[in-house]
């Protein structure tokens, strides 16, 4: 009778610490590494990352200038790139088209605007994605600008001051899987 009570309390106590281990294991694979965030960035800064799963979304935002006096807002698209993932809350403060963001259930990186000024015209780039879920992501240019201005003699995109003639252009890329 004392060794059948034992034997049970044995096999309650392995299926226990059994169970325990297989449910840690199960959630430290669900959850990755916020560290990750910085290989889907360099990946994304060459313009191609494979091998790395997550998800892609995309959110409206506004692109706010100055044109000559003017004040415009023009609709564009900001791009998360995310993934489940524990570490701080965190937003990088640079001035990178992607930047790593945390807010300590996932993390990833989320798309500003690219700008390139050479003295005579000012292109700006922004993000735009359809939802999807998997382990490709590139960007590719839409070729044709979104929006066109030209600025007399000065003015300002976003927090990029300039003065003297340029003409503005603004430009989606798209951000979708690898084509082959």
């Amino acid at each position: 009778m004392i060794r059948e009570i034992i034997l049970i309390l044995a096999i309650v106590v392995a299926v226990g610490i059994a169970f325990y281990a297989v449910t840690r294991l199960l959630s430290a694979q669900q959850t990755r590494r916020f560290e990750e965030a910085y290989t889907i960035k360099r990946g994304l800064l060459a313009g191609r990352l494979s091998g790395v799963v997550a998800s892609v979304m995309s959110r409206p935002m506004m692109i706010n200038m100055t044109i000559d006096g003017v004040k415009y807002q023009l609709s564009a698209t900001r791009v998360y790139v995310i993934f489940r993932a524990t570490g701080p809350v965190y937003e990088e403060p640079t001035l990178e088209q992607w930047r790593i963001w945390s807010n300590g259930s996932h993390a990833g990186v989320v798309s500003y605007i690219k700008l390139e000024d050479n003295g005579y015209t000012i292109n700006i780039y922004y993000f735009n994605a359809s939802s999807y879920s998997g382990a490709s992501i590139c960007t590719y240019s839409a070729g044709q600008a979104t929006y066109s201005f030209y600025a007399r003699s000065s003015g300002s995109v976003e927090a990029y001051g300039f003065t003297g003639p340029r003409q503005i252009k603004i430009y989606e890329v798209k951000v979708m899987p690898c084509r082959q």
